[in-house]
């Protein structure tokens, strides 16, 4: 069942059958050069209608003078042209018919040096779509990236074949990650980094100064799509707090987590924030407070993201708050614990039977409570599985965390199939765990969303893939593309 929260089909911009490139250019050095370039590498099959009164041809390809001599419909037209210009190009797709334009130049509201002038043309381009109801991305925006459609209609450099990315084929899987971000440069850096850890990353919009579409517009379609298993954002502010009321309680509805990271937590990043995107930022607390109650996972750093990112992708997401720890270390059991019962989550005793059937295989040292801490004895003769198993067949538990190894991060892959075997058929999510990096800090994102009614999570470590029902290690199979040298 498709939930809508009021949303917009976005078909003509993620998935469009043609795209002019209006101010395409032959400079090859230019911002204007590269997006005809860059989507012909990634494979795009769609038509392609560069647009500029001052060339005859560029890439074996047609020059039209103007967006209405194109003689096709135009799904989504690629604006980079003068920011004076920008409003009567505007115009002129809207006369046209085109379904979408995405808006790559910059010099509007979020220019300083622009002034009174930036914020009048921005005006300008709020005026059009009022009139003519054409659906503008931007302006200031980097462009969009849909692998599965080769569509790479962006001018970043972390997409750029020339600098080492390697594209996958159109027409691949899509990935179960979207980037929304109101960060061009962010947008495509995480774009980067998820491959580096061969997470597959299915879309990526940059949505600029925001004139008409808002973060919550893409965010919305993007939650319809069956591939989107978790959305990622960079946010400054939200033009329209009352959609992400109802985006939220979409995601949640659909089990579809949203990760955000919000910049504006002080006076020097709301000054960024209004340089940037010309946004105004309003207050901290009141947004941490609002994610709280709607389930978005907030965090503070790319790593941060990207770990939850990859359990989402890959990992069985429980239903409540009940949790268990199962580690061969008191103290890293313990240190766990506090984390979880302070985020709100819950860590019953496993019931007697349970309790018994692990005591049978511990030494006496060990302790059958919650946590449950088998000791590195009985670890050395098997237990570890063995309680695994047990823990994650009870019905008392909905997440199961284990410690998983505290020295290195081989001899957890070494027992791999064993703690496969010991899950199999089970519902509980079940996660593999070892402090550092901020971990345990990040189990808090199950309390947040457990409280949401939307999916609780396990923790994550880089590296060290999900003892899960799901799919183990998906790794670069999934990826459409692979990072080099030269991306953000």
């Amino acid at each position: 069942m498709t939930i809508s929260a009021a949303g917009t089909d976005l078909r003509a911009l993620f998935e469009p059958r043609s795209v002019a490139l209006i101010g395409a250019s032959a400079d090859p050095s230019s911002i204007s050069a590269r997006p005809l370039r860059l989507l012909r590498q990634h494979g795009y099959q769609g038509a392609l209608y560069p647009v500029n009164p001052k060339y005859q041809e560029l890439s074996s390809l047609k020059v039209y003078p103007c967006i209405g001599d194109v003689p096709a419909a135009v799904d989504l037209a690629l604006v980079v042209v003068p920011a004076a210009a920008v409003a009567g190009v505007l115009e002129e797709c809207a006369a046209a018919g085109v379904g979408c334009a995405l808006v790559i130049t910059s010099g509007f509201a979020e220019s300083s040096a622009g002034g009174a002038n930036g914020k009048a043309l921005q005006q300008g381009i709020a005026d059009v779509v009022a009139r003519s109801g054409l659906r503008v991305c931007g302006p200031n925006s980097e462009g969009i990236f849909n692998p599965v459609v080769g569509l790479c209609a962006t001018f970043s450099p972390a997409v750029d074949p020339e600098h080492g990315f390697v594209p996958g084929k159109a027409g691949a899987q899509a990935g179960p990650i979207a980037v929304v971000s109101q960060s061009g440069g962010l947008a495509f850096a995480l774009l980067n980094h998820a491959e580096d850890r061969g997470l597959a990353v299915g879309s990526v919009i940059s949505t600029g100064n925001e004139v008409d579409l808002g973060w919550c517009d893409y965010a919305d379609y993007l939650l319809d799509q069956p591939s989107t298993r978790v959305i990622l954002g960079f946010v400054e502010s939200f033009r329209q707090p009352e959609r992400l009321i109802a985006v939220a309680r979409k995601a949640a509805h659909l089990r579809k987590p949203i990760i955000l990271a919000k910049m504006g937590r002080t006076d020097a990043g709301r000054r960024a924030a209004a340089s940037h995107t010309a946004s105004l930022v309003g207050s901290d607390a009141a947004y941490s407070a609002a994610f709280r109650q709607l389930g978005i996972l907030r965090v503070d750093d790319v790593d941060e993201m990207l770990d939850l990112a990859a359990y989402f992708c890959i990992g069985r997401l429980p239903a409540g708050r009940n949790l268990a720890v199962l580690t061969a270390s008191g103290g890293a059991g313990a240190w766990l614990a506090d984390a979880c019962a302070v985020r709100g989550l819950d860590l019953p005793p496993p019931d007697k039977a349970e309790q018994a059937a692990i005591r049978s295989f511990i030494p006496a040292y060990g302790s059958v409570g919650n946590p449950v801490d088998i000791t590195a004895q009985a670890v050395l003769e098997g237990g570890f599985e063995r309680a695994l198993g047990i823990l994650a067949h009870s019905s008392a538990f909905d997440t199961i965390v284990a410690v998983a190894t505290l020295v290195r991060e081989e001899r957890f892959f070494q027992t791999l199939a064993d703690l496969r075997a010991a899950i199999e058929g089970t519902q509980s999510a079940c996660q593999p765990a070892r402090p550092g990096g901020g971990l345990w800090r990040r189990v808090g994102g199950a309390a947040t969303m457990a409280g949401a009614g939307g999916p609780a999570l396990g923790v994550r470590r880089p590296g060290v893939s999900g003892a899960t029902g799901d799919p183990i290690a998906r790794g670069s199979s999934g990826a459409h593309g692979r990072r080099g040298r030269g991306g953000l």
